[in-house]
């Protein structure tokens, strides 16, 4: 089988997370995006995790923890807000092959910017 080329790449982490928040809804309780080793794995041979294992990994440590909602939204861009005790971790994905820019208002009324490189995934602490 031939290597992904795109495994090294951060794409590899933004088209899960896009996935994941679709599929963020009563009745799905699993998913598969990926083998777990080997060619189109999350590790490759020489044994080095992939962007898509390191941003599994990141959602994996907030599992039970509350998804919450975002209104509004710029196409192609993913945000996924996770509340964990008293922080929410805000995980990002541009879809698209150009940068991004939106803004997002929190419910305390401050706004936080964010700007997004093309087909990337970024995780931000919002409070």
């Amino acid at each position: 089988m031939t290597p992904d080329p795109l495994r090294a790449e951060e794409i590899t982490s933004a088209w899960p997370l896009g996935g994941i928040n679709a599929l963020a809804v009563p009745g799905v309780e699993s998913i598969c995006c990926f083998k777990a080793s080997g060619p189109r794995g999350l590790v490759t041979a020489e044994g080095a995790a992939t962007p898509a294992l390191e941003i599994l990994a990141k959602l994996a440590t907030l599992r039970g923890a509350d998804v919450l909602h975002v209104g509004g939204g710029v196409p192609g861009l993913v945000l996924y807000p996770v509340a964990s005790g008293f922080r929410v971790l805000l995980f990002t994905a541009d879809l698209t092959t150009q940068p991004l820019k939106t803004a997002v208002k929190r419910e305390d009324g401050r706004t936080r910017t964010l700007d997004m490189p093309a087909w990337s995934a970024l995780t931000r602490p919002l409070s």
